[in-house]
């Protein structure tokens, strides 16, 4: 935990424009900053960062917050990671908030020391492919021989690990590191009672934890000798677990956040020649079967992904097997295989960046084109196998959590598979139903009720969904509230601000918000002085923070193209009075007429006795006085219905 004094100390230091300024060009518009969008592609600026207000705004994605909101967004960390990352920048000590155990040092200190080690081994297997014969006639004319350029082999910090038995072994004892800690991390291993180096006589390829850190290493043999492994990796250690680990993820997060998609390769080699060839946004499973901690970390910069393997038989039942991880996450998968005998490594290497963008829009297919292409392939003219393969692919489909996206699907699969929609529907719902019982533990009715998509018979009967007009007239309270609250305008020939206004009506009428979310920042406006509005802005609270951004933009701003063709509106804060009251005014009408409608359904109850009718009808004829009112007051009929 990091004090509350500490926290507003680093939010008055950090200036939201300097850190911005580090990810993308910041330049002047007026007294803001805008940008292209760190988010997505982009040609035209849609970024924009208020110096005064200490927000940014991205119009293209609909991010927006703080300064600890725009890096939890776009580096994916944690509200206490953002908030070390920014007192470091600015030189703010952060002070411990509990005594540490013993335990608790030695564990942090083993930790600081395997990574300190696996920096050593980093830059011991860099300085061999550089610095040494083996490592300039075997590694490096490896890596030339596959067209790796040398911006390459630095970006990725690719290395050699000399052919000898003890070179790096005797290299980290001479440095004094830890021993055991060299064998816990798989950098040597025991030999009949010796220690030796487990990587040797290979390229070194280290794989990085998101935040940039060397925490494990895949080595290549060079030699052609089929009983020796082709690659050896790191064990899993206390730094690395190689379910939740991806390679190239820390080089590629940025591209896959700004590109919104992520695409999936096998190898080292397909990262890189892909990365070269300016296609960044490209991580690798390092060969093993894909897992459900590697699609998390994915979906941690994007739900989109492309998975680009091979064309033979391997690649396409790899993509099978990666697929339902995708969709039971919520993920939007496209699939694309490479020409037969090709690699993304070769594919690469042979074409620009152009054209592998081309290729992959052009050649990629939808989750459901793909596995409907394969299968139908396998089943051809045996209608027994066609009715297996509309079955394997309906069960890919009730993996979407999403209900809406799971009929789209069943709808395209129809269309695909030449079977009518209403066939498909009720083996759907017995496959939901099956999926709720085994991983809810409910029962056989209770599951009937979950996620399942409607019949034709059903369909008429779904309710219809009405505009929430409450919750429109609710935000625009707190929008004035909280852009205008200092401001003043004359009420009975009497000047009063628009916070003591609104917040006084609101309490007079003892209104309470139905919103959740907005009543919280209601209780949160009534709590702090008016011009300490802006510091909510910097709460810990992400979704109230971005809710607030999101207000904090004048709706009625004027373009720059506007101002210099002379033409000119009346800015909103000249037309506060009107603004304020009528949203006031129209709101409590609202809330009245909500109130006749319920008063009205009690006197139609057949149940309700004479005393009860007249209560009832003395309320109306009170609240219907009071609509009269509201309406005379502006000339015009009630004009928001429910």
């Amino acid at each position: 935990m990091i004090p509350q004094n500490v926290i507003a100390q680093i939010i008055e230091t950090a200036r939201i424009e300097e850190v911005i300024g580090d990810f993308v060009q910041l330049r002047k518009s007026g007294s803001n900053f805008k940008a292209l969008s760190p988010f997505t592609t982009e040609k035209t600026p849609s970024f924009y960062v208020s110096p005064g207000k200490q927000i940014f705004k991205c119009f293209s994605s609909g991010k927006g917050g703080n300064v600890v909101s725009f890096l939890m967004e776009h580096d994916k960390l944690s509200y206490p990671e953002a908030l070390k990352t920014l007192a470091q920048r600015y030189n703010i000590e952060l002070p411990e908030t509990k005594a540490e155990t013993a335990e608790d040092i030695q564990e942090r200190n083993k930790r600081d020391s395997l990574f300190a080690l696996m920096l050593f081994a980093n830059k011991f297997f860099i300085n061999s492919l550089h610095n040494t014969d083996g490592g300039k006639a075997i590694g490096l004319s490896y890596f030339k021989e596959r067209d790796i350029s040398k911006q390459s082999i630095d970006g990725f910090d690719l290395g050699y690990s000399p052919d000898q038995a003890d070179a790096l072994y005797e290299a980290a004892k001479k440095a004094q590191y830890n021993i055991d800690y060299l064998e816990e991390l798989g950098l040597v291993r025991n030999r009949n009672g010796q220690l030796k180096d487990f990587y040797r006589g290979r390229v070194i390829f280290p794989i990085h934890s998101i935040s940039g850190k060397v925490i494990a290493f895949g080595g290549r043999t060079l030699l052609s000798d089929k009983k020796i492994p082709k690659y050896v990796n790191s064990p899993e250690n206390e730094l690395y677990n190689k379910s939740n680990v991806l390679y190239g993820i820390y080089q590629a997060k940025n591209a896959i956040i700004r590109k919104e998609r992520c695409i999936l390769v096998e190898g080292y080699t397909d990262v890189i020649s892909m990365h070269q060839n300016g296609v960044q946004n490209v991580v690798a499973s390092s060969g093993t079967a894909l897992t459900e901690g590697q699609v998390r970390l994915i979906k941690r910069y994007t739900n989109k992904v492309t998975i680009l393997y091979d064309g033979d038989q391997a690649g396409i039942k790899a993509s099978l097997r990666g697929l339902d991880l995708f969709l039971k996450d919520g993920m939007y998968v496209r699939l694309a295989l490479l020409p037969e005998g090709q690699d993304p490594d070769s594919f690469a290497q042979a074409h620009t960046i152009e054209e592998i963008e081309t290729f992959l829009e052009e050649k990629s297919q939808d989750f459901l084109q793909f596995k409907a292409s394969v299968l139908q392939e396998e089943s051809k003219s045996d209608p027994a196998k066609k009715a297996e393969a509309i079955k394997d692919i309906i069960q890919s489909i009730c993996l979407i959590p999403d209900q809406v996206t799971r009929s789209l699907y069943i709808k395209e699969c129809a269309q695909i598979m030449g079977i009518e929609e209403q066939v498909l529907i009720p083996y759907l719902n017995q496959e939901l139903r099956k999926k709720a019982k085994k991983d809810l533990h409910v029962t056989e009715q209770e599951a009937r009720k979950l996620q399942e998509l409607p019949t034709q018979a059903t369909k008429q009967a779904l309710p219809q969904e009405k505009p929430n007009v409450f919750y429109f007239l609710e935000r625009e309270i707190i929008r004035l509230l909280f852009n205008y609250g200092t401001e003043h305008f004359s009420v009975n020939e009497h000047s009063v601000s628009v916070s003591d206004f609104i917040l006084n009506t609101l309490t007079t009428e003892e209104i309470i918000l139905q919103d959740p979310l907005l009543n919280k920042l209601l209780e949160q406006i009534k709590g702090c002085e008016v011009e300490q509005y802006s510091t909510l802005l910097h709460q810990e609270d992400q979704d109230l923070c971005q809710f607030l951004t999101n207000l904090s933009y004048d709706k009625h701003e004027l373009s720059p193209g506007w101002a210099k063709n002379n033409v000119h509106t009346l800015s909103e804060i000249k037309k506060l009075e009107k603004a304020v009251t009528k949203t006031l005014y129209y709101y409590m009408l609202e809330r009245i007429l909500k109130e006749i409608d319920f008063l009205e359904q009690g006197l139609k109850e057949p149940d309700t006795d004479w005393d009860e009718k007249e209560n009832l009808l003395r309320s109306k004829m009170r609240y219907d006085k009071a609509k009269g009112k509201f309406a005379a007051a502006y000339n015009r009929n009630p004009i928001l219905k429910h």
